[in-house]
C-alpha cells in the first residue's frame, strides 16, 4: 500500500498540494528575514546552558569518597544537616532573583 503525501498535506493544511507549496515557499521567504529577540531571562538560560555545558557537572573524587562513607556504614544523614542545606539552597536563590 502506497501513501498518497497529496492527501495527508491537504488534509493536514485544508488546501491542494499546489497551495501548499506556495505557502511553504512564501514561509520560507518569510522566515529568512525574520529577526528574533531574545528576553533578559531567555538569554540568562543561554548563559547558562553554555556554562553547564563546559563543566563537568560533578566531583568524581566527591562521588568516590561519599561511596566509600557509605559502603563503610559511616556516612550519617542528619536532619538538621539537611534543613540547613537547603535553607541555603533557598537564601542563593533569593539572592539570584534580587
Amino acid at each position: 500500500m502506497k501513501i498518497d503525501s497529496s492527501s495527508i498535506t491537504t488534509a493536514l493544511t485544508g488546501s491542494s498540494s499546489q497551495g501548499s507549496r506556495t505557502e511553504k515557499s512564501v514561509s520560507t521567504q518569510t522566515s529568512n528575514a525574520s529577526t528574533v529577540s531574545l528576553s533578559d531571562a531567555a538569554a540568562k538560560i543561554q548563559a547558562l546552558e553554555q556554562s553547564a555545558q563546559q563543566s563537568s557537572g560533578f566531583d568524581a573524587a566527591r562521588v568516590a569518597a561519599l561511596k566509600q562513607a557509605i559502603a563503610e556504614g559511616k556516612f550519617q544523614i542528619t536532619p538538621q544537616m539537611i534543613a540547613e542545606k537547603l535553607l541555603d539552597t533557598a537564601r542563593d536563590l533569593m539572592q539570584e532573583q534580587a
